[in-house]
């Protein structure tokens, strides 16, 4: 039997994140989670963040946090270009925060990613309270 969500536009298929079917959340969560061990591409962690971000998803968000090493990577791109823009910066500060709260294995290598020179830059920069005091707890969330 052919999979029913394979010819999904993309949009369609991470709304289907926010259904009220837990079985179809699951099935897509399955999905999601079998294609990203099969691929290294960052295309599927950039949509999946991209629509977190938009539609403010926790599940979307939950699949983010549950990354395997080896995509972290893209994650932390993703988040480094977000803190540049002053559209997505507050909403990227909010994810962060998430992020350092659930501590997944791989959260030691954002010391060495350009994000954290985003984040020093928010610090010294940035004239916005709310965004100010976000940065500065996502940092000292960070500091061992």
């Amino acid at each position: 039997m052919e999979d029913p969500y394979l010819n999904m536009d993309p949009a369609d298929f991470f709304n289907l994140l926010e259904s009220n079917q837990l079985q179809v959340v699951e099935d897509i969560k399955a999905l999601i989670h079998e294609h990203l061990n099969s691929t290294k591409e960052a295309w599927l962690i950039q949509g999946l963040f991209d629509y977190s971000m938009a539609k403010g998803s926790l599940r979307a968000m939950e699949i983010l946090l549950g990354l395997r090493e080896s995509h972290s990577k893209y994650l932390f791109d993703k988040l480094s270009e977000s803190l540049r823009s002053n559209t997505t910066k507050l909403s990227t500060l909010i994810f962060m925060g998430f992020l350092v709260r659930k501590q997944p294995q791989w959260l030691h290598r954002i010391s060495s990613h350009y994000v954290m020179r985003d984040l020093m830059k928010i610090l010294k920069t940035d004239p916005d309270v709310i965004v100010l005091v976000n940065a500065l707890l996502v940092l000292t969330a960070l500091i061992p």
